[in-house]
């Protein structure tokens, strides 16, 4: 048997199937794709990652990993998915470049595969031709969330039945991976708790780790501007509507009362054009060289996503910059918060935008926040010990000593 050890004179060796070059790190899941990867490479084991090479910069800095990049070609017309077998995600992500590099590739020796998020799922009928152990490493319940997405359209919109017929081809892939699995992991207790009802193997929790600058220390006062910020990129109609709802309650308020509003991250052009004449104290700011200035120069940092699930990465980026947080209920899920201690939580966009108004316009609260949330986190983000906990859960699997659900605290 091996011995359940991250230092071994035979590393564990991993085939990590990933969409793409996580690089930039520009969203949540390839923030997510990029951490697990190094801190898992860094832990010990022998990482070889096969990607495309979206954005054609070639392979990053090894860092202990072997890149094994592909060119992805032409992007396929999206239209084309509602026609596949794959849900969309998935299928825009499948090329032939990447089938040859994964046929050569599955005929050396691994101890396990990994498929990054349901995206590749994909690849996981070669994977089990050749009985090879396969690691599903999560980023949502996608099952779930698409479930949700569907059903929030209108029944007149055009894109309903499309998006349920997409939710049933991701909910059917999920199924089928956690089956397969020797290993299921989860960014949430909540997705785990999910996952186990999918009659998954083996569970092990692993949240995203931080490793960005930290405010050690910060105090908001008046002379902080009364700005709140939302984070994150709006390539996703997903998230797009999530901000159209919060923009509908928010931005008049924030008018009146003086405060204002800035959104940092890329945003499609005609999404902008879609609002322009409609906002008077929001501003697009779009992508930035330094994000911790920009948090550091608002008071309340906001989360307002009714649909998307998983782990809100953002918030880790308000938590270690020192930002108080206004939420919609259901987005701290894998954080060790409290809601009213912590930070302030709503069950709507319309109380939400009250609270943020009244959280502008007290700093010496938005200070106590950022305290409180900062000291409860410290410590408890660390991206090495997700690489350990990962190596460890693979070392127990290979022993045939998985267990049922594990985290990585």
């Amino acid at each position: 048997m091996r011995p359940v050890s991250v230092v071994d004179t035979a590393p564990v060796r991993i085939l990590w199937l990933s969409a793409d070059v996580p690089v930039p790190a520009d969203s949540g899941r390839r923030a997510y794709s990029s951490g697990m990867l190094h801190a898992t490479a860094r832990a010990g084991a022998e990482v070889v990652v096969i990607a495309n090479d979206v954005e054609g910069t070639g392979p990053p800095d090894a860092d202990g990993l072997e890149w094994r990049v592909v060119d992805p070609g032409p992007p396929v017309q999206r239209w084309r998915s509602v026609f596949a077998r794959w849900p969309s995600m998935t299928f825009h992500h499948r090329n032939a470049a990447y089938e040859v590099a994964l046929e050569r590739a599955l005929q050396e020796h691994w101890d396990a595969v990994i498929v990054d998020h349901l995206i590749m799922g994909w690849t996981m009928p070669a994977i089990r031709s050749r009985g090879l152990p396969l690691v599903y490493l999560s980023q949502n319940h996608e099952s779930s969330v698409r479930r949700r997405i569907a059903a929030s359209e209108r029944r007149t919109s055009l894109r309903k039945l499309p998006l349920r017929i997409d939710a049933g081809k991701a909910a059917a892939l999920e199924r089928r991976l956690v089956e397969q699995a020797a290993l299921v992991t989860a960014v949430t207790p909540v997705d785990a708790s999910l996952f186990e009802q999918d009659a998954a193997r083996a569970l092990l929790v692993v949240s995203p780790g931080y490793e960005r600058d930290v405010a050690e220390s910060r105090r908001i006062d008046e002379s902080t501007p009364a700005v709140a910020i939302v984070i994150g990129n709006l390539d996703w109609h997903v998230k797009q509507a999530n901000l159209r709802r919060l923009l509908d309650e928010v931005d008049g308020r924030l008018h009146a009362a003086g405060q204002r509003l800035r959104l940092i991250g890329k945003v499609p052009e005609d999404f902008v054009a879609s609002l322009e004449g409609r906002l008077v104290a929001t501003e697009f700011v779009g992508y930035v060289d330094s994000l911790e200035a920009e948090i550091r120069a608002a008071r309340v940092g906001v989360i307002s996503e009714r649909l998307g699930g998983g782990f809100k990465v953002k918030a880790l980026d308000y938590v270690f910059n020192r930002l108080p947080m206004v939420v919609l209920e259901g987005s701290m899920a894998g954080l060790p918060l409290q809601p009213g201690v912590h930070y302030w939580e709503f069950p709507d966009e319309e109380s939400l935008a009250e609270g943020l108004v009244r959280l502008l316009g007290e700093p010496s609260t938005c200070d106590a926040l950022q305290r409180a949330a900062f000291d409860q986190c410290a410590g408890a983000f660390e991206w090495a010990d997700r690489g350990v906990a990962l190596i460890e859960a693979l070392e127990a699997m290979l022993d045939g000593a998985g267990g049922k659900i594990r985290s990585e605290g």
